[in-house]
């Protein structure tokens, strides 16, 4: 069975959420790679169905360490990037 076939109408009426992760500065400086692949499933996203404006990209706490976070206020909402979407 190939992926697409396991993707029903019911999963693209859902959105596609994207969460892109690193836990440093350093890390994003230095893993620019892994960070653009995960930007990139964007694409993966798109090409399975999802419409461009039913993915939403997570990067909100790009570059920060868990251990800072305080509890739910230090999540807050996400943010969503447009870096994928070519803006």
């Amino acid at each position: 069975m190939t992926m697409i076939s396991k993707i029903a109408d019911r999963h693209l009426s859902r959105q596609a959420c994207i969460y892109v992760r690193q836990s440093t500065l350093a890390q994003v400086r230095s893993n620019q790679e892994s960070t653009d692949r995960q930007y990139n499933l964007l694409n993966k996203a798109q090409s399975l169905g999802w419409k461009t404006e039913q993915i939403r990209v997570l990067d909100r706490d790009l570059g920060q360490s868990g251990a800072a976070a305080t509890g739910p206020a230090a999540i807050g909402p996400a943010r969503s990037s447009n870096r994928g979407l070519g803006q």
